[in-house]
């Protein structure tokens, strides 16, 4: 009903386009109940990979019928995209499926950090701007203010950092974080 502040907390994975590995998706959204159908409100995501490149150090062996590789980790990717957005949500009431679609707009961040621990290089960097999400799902209601929704969405952006070179002369450095993802949650206090 109109006058509420119903919010959610979701969780799931998430994929760059052309990735090859997934990351996983949290966050929370939440704001007032403008009309029955229809939420307007902020909502923070965070999508975090870590990536490992492993080195064997001994042959593999057998035990107890399992295969054992010793292996030490050569070097570590880590990378977490954290959008901030406003969101706009449309859903219908009532019904045993509730379907909803939401669009979002705001800024996102992408903090990168890599280490090789073999030749003890590290690169972190941080990168920005503006981007946008969008996303379809259905709730099932559990009780009178609570209901389980899954959902899919699409992230777009393109982050950047800005950086000067040898000749004091500025360039940028982009990285496109556009791509997709599933999501379960908890919706609550409508």
């Amino acid at each position: 009903s109109a006058n509420t502040k119903p919010g959610q907390i979701h969780g799931g994975a998430f994929q760059l386009n052309g990735g090859d590995a997934l990351e996983v998706s949290f966050g929370l959204r939440g704001g007032p109940q403008v009309a029955d159908r229809l939420q307007l409100g902020v909502m923070v995501d965070s999508m975090h990979r870590t990536l490992n490149v492993y080195t064997p150090v001994a042959t593999p062996y057998s035990a107890g019928g399992q295969t054992i590789a010793p292996e030490r980790i050569q070097s570590t990717t880590k990378n977490d995209l954290v959008p901030v957005m406003a969101f706009m949500q449309v859903g219908a009431n009532g019904g045993f499926f509730q379907p909803y679609v939401g669009i979002a707009g705001g800024y996102e961040w992408l903090f990168l950090a890599a280490e090789n621990f073999e030749t003890t290089e590290t690169y972190y960097a941080n990168f920005s701007g503006w981007g946008w999400q969008a996303w379809a799902g259905l709730g099932l209601p559990l009780g009178e203010s609570i209901r389980l929704t899954g959902e899919i969405f699409h992230n777009g952006s393109v982050v950047e950092r800005e950086l000067k070179d040898d000749q004091d002369l500025t360039y940028k450095e982009r990285v496109d974080v556009t791509g997709a993802g599933l999501r379960v949650g908890l919706y609550f206090g409508f």
